[in-house]
Formats: structure tokens, C-alpha cells, sequence
């Protein structure tokens, strides 16, 4: 089963913790559940497992466990991304 990706952009202003922001991206790509683990392409013509839920709970805790300085690390790196005209760093 071939899959592709849909980008999405929504030129919006929103604040977060005061600082202006005009984008947002998604990703969007198929996806589907099975038994409870959700499944998306691998690149290979094959699925792999993802966690979504897994991923946001770490990031949550190694930020607490931080000082939360790790989400506004991640969000510095993304907007210099941006800035520079380099691929799009994904979440």
C-alpha cells in the first residue's frame, strides 16, 4: 500500500506565553488502530507502530524534570529552522 503525507498550513496569529506566532503546520498521514496501537507508514511501503499519547507524557516530564527549559529549547530550534530556510523540523 503506497501512502503519502498532506502538509497543512493555517496562517493564523496566536500567542503562546506572549510571543506571536502566524503559522501553524500539521502533518497530516493515513493512519490506523489495531488493538489499541496506532499504526503509520514507514517509508518502506510497510507500517510501524507510533505512540503519539507515549511521546507527548516524556516530553511533558523530562520539561518538568528541566526547569521547563526543554519546550522552549525544542521551539527555539524550530524557529531558527524556519528562519534559515532548512527542511521542517517535525514533532
Amino acid at each position: 500500500m503506497e501512502s503519502k503525507s498532506l502538509q497543512i498550513s493555517i496562517n493564523h496569529t496566536y500567542y503562546i506565553r506572549g510571543e506571536k506566532h502566524n503559522n501553524i503546520k500539521f502533518e497530516l498521514v493515513p493512519a490506523y488502530k489495531n488493538w489499541g496501537t496506532y499504526y503509520i507508514p514507514d517509508g518502506k511501503g510497510g507500517w510501524m507502530p507510533t505512540y503519539p499519547n507515549d511521546f507527548n507524557n516524556t516530553l511533558t516530564e523530562t520539561n518538568n524534570n528541566n526547569s521547563y527549559k526543554i519546550k522552549p529549547l525544542v521551539r527555539l530550534i524550530k524557529h531558527w529552522n524556519v528562519n534559515v530556510n532548512y527542511r521542517d523540523l517535525t514533532s
